[in-house]
């Protein structure tokens, strides 16, 4: 022992020597002087020019971080004298950036006279070592969306991608059977439990990673599923026979052996059943000879796992290490905790026959083989440029998410919780479990996840170790809530050595789950934490923890997306492998229940209307409590009755509701945004609106027409230049001093939606298109229909002063005509359902078929009185009808919020009752003079809440 001693000293010395004897390195390839190696003739020809020593160090892989490194630092030498010195055969890619990974892998392959085989652990793409690259899911939820293609298609994204680095061999798939569920290391990692499931998708992953110039290596070989011991910490034994071994945990390895895999990673376990002792898999012949070789008929590259775990460290020294593993058959000895004192050990062992010389090349061979098939000799060292057309490439990134999606799988939803409905939730509590806290708190993007649905969220963490008044903090919490969304993140992880959940925090649940209505669980990490807590009533799984994972399962949870996963192993709680509940996609359009006896009257009034000419045509769209009540077209689009009928389809004028359909929901976008700031002056937006008077003009008041803009010009009479218009708006004088007076003003509007466009460095109709109509579903709202469309569109008036022609099809509004068909104040069209559908997601607190659009605190500041003139019905954008005397009726509540169109149009929305009462006109038709609607509105809204409203309710209104 003392001469062994001596001996490490003595290695130790030289190595530090011969650094330090570098003082000038050389320097690194530079990019014009890439060439590719020089290929020799033939493996054999090659074998045959190397050294002893050569061919010892081709059996070493060491590993590096992708960091930055000077020429002269430490690290960047002791690499530089492994190639040098040592000859290692490949080096392994750690934890970096991707520029520096590529970089180094550039500068190291620049030095080695042999090339470098460069490998690296990329299970779930390049993200699981380099900050860039597709991220995919662990291998469990791969086979949780139930087709082995997409496990083809991850082995071909992550092969393209690792080649731009400069990668060329992976230590991937992993193609354990994951039988054990208190198994710390593998878990999630696996394909599943039953070894045909594993072997499919695994031979999948290995093709598509193969056929596109990547090495793939099957691991933990003979298969580390069926264990719970970490093998980073010490030496897991799996105690079964040989032919429990052939039926389960040597299937998928065959499979990867007879579809060409390139390469198998010996496993640090040990198996004394079928070995003598307690030596791990990697020192042993009996496995790596008899059974991988000569039963299996494996001829590529072994490789050990890394040989400073646990598993091998805590009972052998590296000289040991790498002696027993080389003779029992491993051909790369991968991360020796020591290089120099395993590399001078097996050359020794060469040297004195205990290694025979017929086996180093055996290894050799194998090793130059593997490179040759990589192309490794023939391949120049890619240009990093390389990595900006082809790393997260958009269409990869979006089939990696939708593999986040598709995995997901409801296990158990006992009461139908799912999915929850985000526009009926006030108040949602996210308990956030982990048992792990070295990383910090997990959970970040699932709480912003749900923050971002749900306005009133609260989050609440509870750690392995919670205090007592952590617990009695989140017991109270729950109380109001109207749901509970608990996020246990029990992950795998290296020298973690369990993956259990303290009995504490099992507790805690289980009194949840026996208190609050609608709980819903997710097992992030780890899908077997049903087990700990069997009485939760809703239990999802999405066999991850990253960022995308938790973006999906709450997709999943409010509704958005479907659910569709199936369990690839089998829960200890009862629930088989293939099991999954599924949940279409949930939608809050609300249902439709036409009740014509109810609006008889109603519909009376209106017939009787369209015969009195109040408008030619109508259509009513009236709801109530999630349910169209009664929506329908009346008239014709003239006098004729031989012209086109109104119907639900048809498409309106909307004249001035365009600064509430369309100007109003991009400002509170902005507004959200924190772009648009309601008390910011005009002038901080468009700084020529200054000047006296002009300096006090705010946002809030262009909203609300109390900005003292003039209400009216007649620009089109003014000047022949669209251009000009807004120059003379911006030079217009004020007619009273802002926040005085209330003058509803088409130009504080036109100019608002100036600084909108601004702001969104977009059109006014592209910004209104893209935010708001396009995401909703409004498919017939727009601004300047098309020509082909403008037969189904109203007519509205004969215009004799400024186009002198029948208005079909074109903005009514002379101003808008004259600015092109798109203002802040007119221009925009549309139908009652789109204008309903726009109603229902302001009804339902912003939210709408999985998306939300705003926070209910934004559309209460908009739809609220401003009080700014004191007795005004103003909101913003906005306006509320007036207790008595109101053209809407006496019958909504101080809650309503409502807007009218100078073409016969109006939209209402009353919180309070739940209901929404839309009416089209093209009462202009055909001249404005018509103004009989006047007398129309007010009767026609009394006679939709008296059909709506129980006599209780309407006591009430008329009480106020």
């Amino acid at each position: 022992m003392h001469k062994l001693k001596q001996i490490h000293s003595i290695l130790i010395l030289i190595t530090i020597t011969t650094l330090l004897a570098s003082c000038t390195p050389k320097p690194s390839l530079q990019p014009e002087e890439r060439k590719p190696k020089p290929a020799p003739v033939s493996v054999e020809a090659m074998l045959d020019s190397m050294t002893i020593e050569e061919k010892v160090g081709q059996l070493f892989m060491m590993d590096f971080r992708s960091d930055f490194y000077n020429e002269q630092s430490w690290t960047f030498k002791q690499i530089s004298h492994w190639i040098e010195e040592y000859k290692v055969g490949g080096l392994i890619m750690f934890a970096g950036a991707p520029y520096e990974a590529a970089r180094n892998v550039e500068r190291f392959q620049a030095i080695s006279e042999n090339p470098l085989l460069v490998a690296a652990d990329f299970e779930w793409g390049l993200p699981m070592r380099i900050s860039a690259g597709t991220r995919f899911p662990e291998n469990m939820a791969i086979a949780a969306t139930g087709d082995p293609e997409n496990a083809y298609r991850q082995g071909k994204i992550t092969a393209r991608e690792a080649r731009t680095l400069g990668v060329n061999v992976s230590f991937s798939p992993v193609m354990d059977v994951n039988n054990n569920p208190d198994n710390p290391i593998i878990n999630v990692r696996a394909y599943g439990e039953d070894p045909q499931q594993v072997a499919e998708y695994g031979v999948q992953y290995i093709k598509g990673l193969q056929e596109n110039g990547v090495a793939a290596t099957a691991k933990h070989f003979p298969g580390h599923g069926d264990t719970d011991m970490d093998s980073h910490l010490d030496l897991p034994v799996i105690d079964v026979n040989q032919a429990r071994l052939d039926s389960l945990e040597l299937v998928p390895f065959k499979a990867a052996i007879d579809s060409g895999v390139k390469g198998i990673m010996a496993a640090h376990i040990a198996l004394p059943q079928i070995t003598d002792g307690n030596a791990p898999a990697t020192f042993s012949p009996t496995f790596l000879q008899s059974v991988l070789r000569d039963s299996l008929g494996f001829n590529g590259v072994v490789f050990s796992d890394a040989l400073n775990m646990g598993g091998v460290t805590n009972n052998y020294w590296p000289g040991e290490t790498a002696v027993r593993a080389v003779n029992a058959g491993v051909d790369m000895l991968l991360m020796s905790p020591d290089m120099a004192l395993a590399y001078h050990t097996v050359l020794e062992a060469v040297q004195d026959g205990r290694i025979t010389e017929d086996r180093l090349n055996q290894a050799v061979r194998r090793i130059l083989t593997l490179k040759k098939e990589t192309d490794v000799f023939e391949q120049t060292i890619p240009e990093q440029s390389e990595m900006e057309v082809e790393l997260e490439l958009p269409i990869d990134e979006v089939f990696a998410d939708g593999l986040f999606q598709k995995a997901v799988t409801l296990v158990k939803d006992s009461v139908n919780t799912l999915p929850l409905n985000a526009g009926e939730i006030d108040s949602v509590v996210t308990l956030i479990v982990t048992d792990d806290l070295r990383y910090g708190w997990p959970g970040s993007t699932f709480l912003w996840s749900i923050k971002s649905r749900i306005d009133s969220a609260g989050a609440h963490y509870l750690g392995p170790d919670a205090a007592d008044s952590t617990l009695i903090k989140i017991r109270e919490a729950m109380k109001g809530a109207d749901a509970t969304i608990v996020g246990v993140f029990l992950r795998f992880a290296d020298h973690k050595g369990t993956i259990r959940m303290p009995k504490r925090q099992q507790e805690l649940l289980r009194e949840i789950y026996r208190e609050q209505k609608q709980v819903v669980t997710v097992g992030f990490g780890t899908p077997y934490l049903l087990r700990y807590f069997p009485e939760a009533p809703a239990y999802l799984v999405p066999y991850s923890t990253n960022s995308q994972a938790q973006r999906a399962v709450v997709s999943a949870i409010f509704g958005e997306k479907p659910i569709a996963g199936k369990l690839p192993i089998t829960l200890p709680s009862g629930y088989e492998k293939g099991h999954g509940l599924s949940r279409d996609v949930s939608s809050n359009t609300w249902a439709e229940q036409q009740e014509p006896k109810r609006f008889e009257e109603v519909e009376s009034l209106i017939q009787s209307a369209i015969a009195d000419s109040v408008s030619p045509g109508m259509a009513v769209y009236i709801a109530r409590n999630d349910t169209i009540r009664f929506a329908k077209g009346f008239g014709h689009f003239t006098y004729d009755s031989l012209s086109s009928a109104v119907s639900r389809k048809t498409t309106f004028d909307l004249a001035s509701l365009t600064k509430v359909i369309a100007t109003t929901p991009v400002a509170m976008e902005m507004y959200e945004d924190n772009y648009l700031h309601l008390d910011k002056p005009v002038s901080a937006y468009i700084p020529g609106f200054s000047g006296g008077l002009k300096d006090n003009v705010k946002i809030k008041h262009l909203l609300t027409h109390t900005s003292g803009l003039t209400p009216y010009l007649r620009f089109w009479e003014l000047t022949d230049d669209p251009e000009q218009v807004m120059d003379m708006i911006i030079n217009s004088e004020l007619e009273y001093a802002p926040g005085d007076s209330t003058a509803y003003s088409d130009l504080g509007i036109i100019l608002l939606g100036e600084i909108l466009e601004k702001l969104g460095r977009a059109p006014l109709d592209e910004l209104a298109s893209r935010q708001i109509f396009r995401p909703l579903g409004m498919e017939n709202t727009e601004f300047e229909p098309n020509r082909n469309i403008w037969d189904m569109i109203a007519p509205t008036e004969y215009d004799s002063t400024y186009r002198e022609r029948m208005i079909q099809g074109e903005v009514h509004d002379r101003n808008t005509a004259f600015l092109g068909g798109v203002a802040g104040h007119a221009g925009l069209f549309s139908t009652i359902d789109d204008l309903g559908r726009y109603a229902q997601m302001l009804l339902s607190n912003g939210y709408y078929n999985g998306r939300k659009y705003f926070s209910s605190a934004t559309i209460d500041t908009f739809t609220a009185r401003q009080n700014i003139v004191h007795g005004s019905s103003r909101a913003l954008g906005w306006d509320t009808p007036s207790r008595h005397g109101s053209l809407f009726g006496d019958y909504f509540s101080p809650k309503a919020y409502c807007h009218l169109g100078f073409t016969g149009t109006s939209i209402i929305v009353d919180p309070e009752y739940d209901i929404i009462v839309i009416l089209l006109t093209n009462r202009v038709f055909p001249t404005r003079e018509n103004r009989k609607i006047g007398d129309f509105r007010p009767k026609f809204h009394n006679a939709v809440m008296k059909a709506l409203l129980s006599e209780q309710e309407l006591e009430i209104e008329r009480g106020r």
